[in-house]
């Protein structure tokens, strides 16, 4: 996970996230994009119903990952990826904590994310 969600990361600092019921614009390296008027974002589904997994990350069906945010982390996957009980991506709306393998996080051990995002 750490490795695929470096490409999103490219900015320095919080991952910027976007939540638009559309199919994201484009893929770079297994990561979903929407331009969210003029910002490249991280296109993700709050509370999104998993339908396949990239390298260990949740997508829907439409593509965009299945995320939540500011919930507890339960369990760590595969690079790292934080995890809520029902499998959801977790992202955390807090200032960026530490830095794991480029990926930032928040104190309570979420991805750090800012933005109109979950």
């Amino acid at each position: 996970m750490s490795q695929l969600l470096q490409v999103a990361t490219r900015g320095g600092g919080a991952i910027p996230l976007v939540a638009i019921p559309s199919a994201p614009v484009y893929v770079d390296q297994g990561i979903p994009f929407q331009d969210d008027e003029g910002t490249v974002a991280v296109a993700v589904t709050v509370a999104g119903v998993i339908a396949y997994y990239h390298q260990g990350l949740p997508f829907t069906s439409d593509g965009r990952l299945a995320a939540t945010n500011d919930k507890p982390v339960v369990r760590y996957g595969s690079g790292g990826a934080p995890f809520d009980l029902e499998g959801l991506l977790v992202f955390g709306s807090g200032p960026v904590d530490h830095y794991s393998a480029g990926i930032p996080y928040t104190v309570d051990g979420q991805i750090a994310a800012v933005g109109a995002g979950p």
